[in-house]
C-alpha cells in the first residue's frame, strides 16, 4: 500500500498592475476610507527601533483603532 505524501498548498503569486492598485486606491476612497501619508522623520533604522513611541500608539495611529 502506497503512503501519500502531505502537499504545501502553495499561494498564488500575487503581483499587481499600477493600473490595479490605482482602481483599488479610488474605490477605497470612494467608499468613505482615508489614506495619511506619513514621513519618516529620520531615515535611520536603529533610530526608528529605538524611538520612545510604543508600538501601541502607532498601531491606534495607524489602524485609527482607539480601544473599540
Amino acid at each position: 500500500m502506497k503512503r501519500r505524501g502531505r502537499r504545501k498548498n502553495r499561494g498564488t503569486s500575487f503581483s499587481p498592475s499600477q493600473e490595479y492598485v490605482s482602481s483599488a486606491i479610488l474605490e477605497y476612497l470612494k467608499t468613505g476610507g482615508k489614506i495619511t501619508q506619513i514621513k519618516a522623520e529620520d531615515e535611520n533604522y536603529e533610530g526608528f527601533m529605538n524611538s520612545k513611541v510604543s508600538g501601541e500608539a502607532v498601531h491606534e495611529y495607524l489602524t485609527d483603532d482607539f480601544g473599540y
